[in-house]
């Protein structure tokens, strides 16, 4: 067998590895289950108001949704926004892990071309929690996002947790 008989045994070769790695994968692949898109906020769970409930006053008249983990951080969380008066009030109840040292928790209002920080959360007895009260033009970032933050310098950091107002 000359040179091209051996190119074409180990072109042959590798093409059938090729073949039965792509059969393996496609029989073998397993699909995530109950994958949560942000903006699946349709109801909050009555467990999970109840575990913020005493924290903060939550308004019966007030939009809520829940904040959910990014992929690979930990924690839940509920927000809420009311426009009243002219006046923009936002609420954030989180259950996140302790924070290290020089570490915080920083509230954001985020739209597709802005972001606008709610402040820092403060630690209370049952979570975390965030009251802000701002200007009704608020009310149009739809996406609330919870960051870990090392600087205090107006810029999102480690995503932690997130959640859409319809």
């Amino acid at each position: 067998m000359g040179m091209k008989g051996y190119g074409l045994v180990w072109g042959l070769g590798l093409l059938g590895l090729v073949v039965v790695g792509c059969w393996y994968w496609v029989t073998n692949r397993v699909e995530p289950e109950g994958l949560i898109e942000v903006g699946d906020n349709l109801e909050i769970g009555e467990e999970v108001l109840e575990r913020f409930k005493g924290m903060s006053e939550l308004s019966d008249t007030a939009e809520k949704i829940e904040l959910r983990p990014v992929k690979g951080e930990s924690g839940f969380g509920v927000a809420t926004r009311e426009v009243v008066g002219g006046q923009f009030f936002h609420t954030v109840m989180a259950d996140l892990p302790e924070l290290g040292d020089d570490e915080f928790y920083e509230g954001w209002l985020v739209d597709e071309m802005r972001k606008v920080s709610m402040g820092k959360l403060v630690k209370e007895k049952g979570g975390w929690l965030l009251e802000f009260v701002g200007d009704e033009g608020l009310v149009e970032y739809d996406l609330v996002v919870i960051t870990l933050e090392v600087r205090d310098d107006k810029s999102l950091e480690k995503e932690v947790l997130r959640g859409t107002f319809k």
